[in-house]
């Protein structure tokens, strides 16, 4: 009974298999594809220039706390400071002082020029943050630092 009533409605298996059901276009489909495609290509450049200018932005904030350190170290009347990578940022004489948990290591794509261990803090000294924005330079004297160009980074 239930399958002649399906009958009556046009409901037959062949009927079925003909019927047209309503679908997307092959050409529907590649338009939104490529739409698709071109929105998440535009997202891509966005999250890259502000990836560079978050990485541009951290290693210029990294300079200026070693330069801090060096600051500190310096109004403490330290003479010899060292400053290795993956060591502490501490005076050696004339008595031990950490200033610092270990030296910063560049995010990606820069590199960071410090100086070298033992230096005497109150000395003339350069520091510099390369990297795809530019560089960040930092130049210090007489235990007081600053950006060597004006509006080239901000402290």
């Amino acid at each position: 009974m239930k399958n002649a009533d399906f009958r009556q409605k046009g409901f037959t298996r062949q009927n079925f298999l003909k019927k047209n059901l309503g679908g997307f276009t092959l050409i529907e489909l590649l338009v939104v594809v490529a739409i698709i495609g071109i929105l998440s290509s535009v997202s891509m450049v966005s999250l890259n220039n502000a990836r560079a200018k978050a990485n541009a932005a951290k290693a210029t904030a990294e300079i200026s706390q070693v330069m801090v350190a060096i600051e500190m170290a310096s109004s403490d009347g330290c003479t010899a400071l060292t400053i290795t990578t993956g060591s502490p940022v501490a005076c050696t004489t004339p008595v031990t002082t950490q200033y610092m948990q270990r030296p910063p290591t560049a995010p990606t794509g820069y590199t960071y020029t410090l100086p070298t261990t033992g230096m005497n803090p109150t000395a003339s000294y350069t520091m510099q943050a390369a990297g795809f924005a530019g560089a960040q330079t930092f130049t210090c004297a007489n235990g007081s630092c600053y950006c060597s160009v004006d509006n080239e980074c901000k402290q």
